[in-house]
């Protein structure tokens, strides 16, 4: 009995999608039928309820074994249904229990995204488990200092773990996952708080994670870099007392600047970063050209099978003992 995907059927999903014994959806279909889901777990919530029946333990059990019923009986992994019935399972327990009104209910909320994150292998699950540490950290301390630095150590922390190779892929679209959302929420909890602009910390986050980037070669870690380095101008704005028009201008002038200075740098290189595509040699792009000419002409007609030979005269037309044909 096979709880999850193999590290080479997940591999090979990656590469070719719907090529494994899985089956699996795109992000849109998943979206859908993620909500039709949690609108039939909202619906059996009720109707539990309804019946005077104890809603949270029905609505669990039942959505459990039916998404343990489609994962082992028709390889459902990645469809959203699966995952909205577990995060739906645990969710109807937690509504179901009484409510304190204390910060502590969120911990019980990550922990319910942890478990079904863990289960379904779910990226989305996973990051939202860490925002909800992260949103208990601002809730219970008095500063904002703790959410936003927690949010830089795991955003930073993300960026480290990337830099092996892991084997299973949705491990590493957790990480990616919680490295780019990290810093911003980590901006957020420092905006709400209004105390003053912060630039320094995510500007330091921002050069390590490029510095991260560069050195494992890796996109996400890369433009997660950018982003965060976005944040800090962001932060880092009310610093200067110019007029908005003027820091618009500088922004993008220092922008022109960097692309120009970066292009620069790289121009003529083919290992590593490159701006331009590289070629072996001066005719790989005619031979790609010439490679595509004989999809584009016509087959060529079918060669008669033996030569036509024509009785009679030898003559089909013509004047003056000329014949036409033969």
């Amino acid at each position: 009995m096979s709880w999850w995907p193999s590290v080479d059927e997940e591999r090979l999903d990656a590469l070719r999608p719907n090529s494994s014994p899985w089956r699996s959806h795109g992000i849109v279909l998943s979206i859908v039928f993620f909500g039709l889901t949690a609108v039939a777990i909202l619906a059996l919530y009720a109707l539990a309820n309804l019946w005077h029946l104890p809603e949270g333990v029905v609505t669990a059990v039942v959505a459990i074994a039916v998404a343990e019923w489609l994962i082992h009986r028709r390889r459902f992994f990645g469809t959203g249904i699966e995952s909205a019935l577990w995060l739906g399972a645990l969710f109807s327990i937690i509504f179901a229990l009484p409510s304190s009104g204390k910060p502590e209910a969120l911990l019980v909320f990550v922990a319910a995204c942890a478990i079904a994150g863990f289960r379904v292998r779910s990226a989305v699950f996973g990051c939202a488990a860490v925002v909800l540490v992260l949103s208990y950290i601002a809730v219970k301390s008095d500063s904002a200092w703790p959410a936003t630095a927690f949010g830089i150590a795991a955003a930073l922390a993300a960026g480290a773990a990337l830099l092996r190779e892991w084997q299973r892929p949705s491990t590493e679209r957790l990480l990616g996952m919680v490295m780019i959302v990290m810093p911003v929420a980590a901006e957020f909890a420092w905006a709400i708080s209004g105390r003053g602009t912060l630039p320094l910390p995510f500007a330091v986050l921002a050069a390590l994670l490029l510095a991260l980037g560069i050195r494992a070669r890796d996109r996400v870690t890369l433009a997660t870099g950018a982003l965060t380095a976005g944040i800090a101008a962001f932060e880092a704005r009310e610093l200067f007392d110019f007029p908005l028009e003027w820091k618009l201008m500088a922004g993008g002038a220092l922008l022109v600047v960097s692309a120009v200075a970066i292009t620069r740098a790289l121009r003529g290189r083919t290992a590593g970063f490159v701006v331009e595509p590289s070629a072996v040699t001066p005719y790989d792009e005619a031979l790609q050209i010439l490679g595509t000419l004989p999809s584009a002409l016509p087959a060529p007609a079918a060669a008669p099978s033996g030569p036509d030979v024509q009785s009679g005269d030898g003559s089909s037309f013509g004047g003056a003992g000329a014949g036409g044909g033969y």
